[in-house]
């Protein structure tokens, strides 16, 4: 862990929330770099303010791995605060949340992770719908209503599977594409980001 002194440091040599034109935004990340690789040579730590370095396409600043452990923690628990509740109302619960996260990691300048991410919370959503369908009958019929064949539906309804396999199942995500939880106001985690970087 990084300790007390190292933490001082860090967060001395890098304001989170300064610069918003192009040349703040460029020495904001340059800082965040610096003083990332002055704590980790220094104290051993992985890391700070929830900031690691990937060297994959050169070397890049990315949310740390348990970072992105809390995020998906608190996304469980929404989730199944949620589980009788609306979708709609599931998603203007959550959006704040990872609203806040994608301004605080803005900086991260690797993308596949955030894609990666959202693409998980998707699958908690459809997880989701899959659990409140409850029965056979009703999840036919509502992957019908989706679009599905009889016969699909009908079999992809009887797969024995639990919620977390069906909602990475084709039949899931044929129902349940982005473009439907776009529609349905879900926070896009990567056009956030983009967004954001885009106004630095």
């Amino acid at each position: 862990m990084i300790v007390d002194e190292a933490e001082a440091r860090a967060s001395e040599a890098v304001d989170l929330r300064a610069g918003r034109n192009a040349e703040g935004a460029v020495v904001e990340r340059n800082n965040v770099r610096a003083a990332y690789q002055k704590v980790v040579r220094n104290d051993g730590g992985p890391g700070y303010l929830g900031y690691t370095m990937t060297a994959i396409a050169g070397i890049r600043l990315r949310f740390a791995r348990e970072s992105q452990v809390r995020l998906q923690r608190r996304v469980r628990e929404l989730l199944r605060q949620g589980t009788g509740r609306s979708l709609k109302h599931t998603i203007e619960v959550l959006n704040p949340v990872l609203r806040g996260w994608a301004s605080y990691f803005r900086l991260s300048e690797s993308r596949r992770p955030w894609e990666e991410l959202d693409g998980w919370i998707r699958r908690r959503l459809r997880g989701l719908i899959w659990q409140q369908a409850k029965t056979r009958q009703r999840r036919t019929e509502m992957l019908r209503r989706r679009g599905l064949s009889v016969v699909r539906a009908w079999h992809s309804a009887r797969n024995g599977h639990g919620s977390w396999w069906n909602a990475g199942a084709s039949h899931m995500n044929e129902a349940f594409p982005k473009a439907f939880f776009d529609k349905a106001g879900l926070l896009s985690l990567t056009d956030t980001v983009h967004y954001l970087q885009r106004l630095a």
